[in-house]
C-alpha cells in the first residue's frame, strides 16, 4: 500500500510538481489519473498529511470509484483523524472491490471499535486471525473491543497473546493492567502498570491507573502518590489533578481538594464535571456564590443537564435568591 515511499519533504515537493506535470497532460486517461492523485495521496499520508491525503484520495476515487485501493487509504486517513464512521464506509467499499485484501478487514475492525461497534469489530479482527495469526495488531485490538464488551477473561486472554508477541509495548500491559483492575485482579494489575514503567519510565498514564487501582483496594495514601507521580511526568494532563482531588477529599483535605480541582480547570476548561465538583466542595463550605459560578460555567458546557439546574437553584436559595432558586428547580 505504498508504506515504502520515502518521508522526505524535497522528494514529496519534487514529487507534487511531477504529478501536476502528469495530471495536465491531454494524454492522460482517467484511470491514469486516478492512480497518480492515489500516489500523491499516499506520500501526503506518509507525511502525516492526512487532510490534503483524504483530498488526493477523493479526486482519485472521482475518477475511478473502483479504486479499491483509495477507498482503503482514504478510510486509513480519516481512522488517523478519528472519523471512524467514515472509514468505515470507505472500507465497506473497499471490501466490495477487494474482499481477498485481508489487512481490510483488520483497520474496518480498526473503524469499527471507533465507532462503538465493537461486536463487528471483534468479527473482523476474528476473520483476520484465521488467516493471518501472526498480524500484530489483531490481540491488542481486539482484546480493547472485548474490554469495552466487559468480557474481561477474552480480553485478558488476547492481551496477553499481544504481550506474548510483542513483549516490548507498554500499551499492552497497561491495557491488560486495566483489565484486571476492572476484573477486580488488583494485584496482578499493578504488576501490568509496573511492567509498563520498567519499559517507559515516563508513561505517566500507567500512574494514573495504578492510583486509580489503588483507590478502588481503599490505600488512599498510595492513591496519592501514584497521582502526584503523574503530575510530576505530565502536569499537562488534568486527570491525576482530578483524582488526586478525590482523593484528598476522602482525607478530609477539602483546601488541597479545591486546588486540584482548580488545577484541572486551568488545563481542561471544557469539562463540566470539574466546575460541578468544585463547586459542590464551594457549596460545602459556605462559599455560595463560587458554588454559583461554577454551577453556571458547568451549565454552559452541559445546558441540559436538569442536575445542574437544581443544584445551582440550591446555592442560589442559600443566599436569598428565591426567584433564581425556582426558576433553577422548577
Amino acid at each position: 500500500m505504498g508504506e515504502g515511499i520515502m518521508k522526505n519533504n524535497h522528494t514529496s515537493i519534487i514529487f507534487g510538481l511531477i504529478v501536476s506535470l502528469i495530471l495536465t497532460s491531454c494524454g492522460s486517461s482517467k484511470k491514469e489519473r486516478a492512480e497518480m492523485f492515489y500516489l500523491n495521496g499516499i506520500d501526503e499520508f506518509q507525511q502525516r498529511d492526512y487532510k490534503e491525503a483524504i483530498e488526493s484520495f477523493s479526486k482519485s476515487i472521482e475518477l475511478n470509484n473502483e479504486f479499491a485501493d483509495s477507498y482503503e487509504t482514504r478510510g486509513l486517513c480519516y481512522i488517523k483523524v478519528e472519523k471512524f464512521k467514515e472509514a468505515a464506509r470507505d472500507l465497506d467499499k473497499a471490501l466490495s472491490l477487494n474482499g481477498k485484501n485481508t489487512l481490510i478487514y483488520l483497520h474496518r475492525g480498526i473503524a469499527r471499535s471507533g465507532t462503538g461497534d465493537y461486536k463487528g469489530a471483534i468479527e473482523d479482527f476474528d476473520l483476520v486471525e484465521r488467516i493471518i495469526p501472526s498480524e500484530k495488531n489483531i490481540y491488542s485490538k481486539r482484546g480493547y473491543a472485548k474490554y469495552k464488551l466487559k468480557n474481561y477473561r477474552g480480553s485478558y486472554e488476547d492481551l496477553t497473546r499481544a504481550i506474548a508477541l510483542y513483549p516490548t509495548e507498554p500499551e499492552n500491559y497497561n491495557l491488560r493492567g486495566i483489565v484486571g483492575k476492572d476484573w477486580k485482579h488488583y494485584k496482578s494489575a499493578l504488576k501490568d502498570f509496573d511492567r509498563a514503567l520498567k519499559i517507559d519510565s515516563s508513561n505517566h498514564f500507567a500512574y494514573i491507573n495504578k492510583g486509580d487501582t489503588r483507590l478502588e483496594m481503599g490505600d488512599l495514601p498510595g492513591a496519592m502518590d501514584e497521582y502526584s507521580k503523574a503530575i510530576s511526568l505530565n502536569q499537562k494532563d488534568y486527570v491525576p489533578f482530578a483524582n488526586r482531588a478525590s482523593v484528598k477529599l476522602k482525607l478530609s483535605n477539602v483546601d488541597g481538594a479545591l486546588d486540584d480541582l482548580s488545577s484541572a480547570i486551568k488545563i481542561a476548561p471544557n469539562q463540566s464535571y470539574l466546575f460541578e465538583n468544585r463547586a459542590a466542595l464551594r457549596l460545602k463550605r459556605g462559599e455560595y456564590k463560587q458554588a454559583i459560578a461554577d454551577y453556571s460555567k458547568a451549565i454552559q458546557l452541559e445546558p441540559k443537564s436538569a442536575y445542574l439546574y437544581h443544584e445551582r437553584g440550591l446555592a442560589k436559595r442559600k443566599i436569598g435568591d428565591k426567584k433564581g432558586c425556582l426558576d433553577d428547580i422548577v
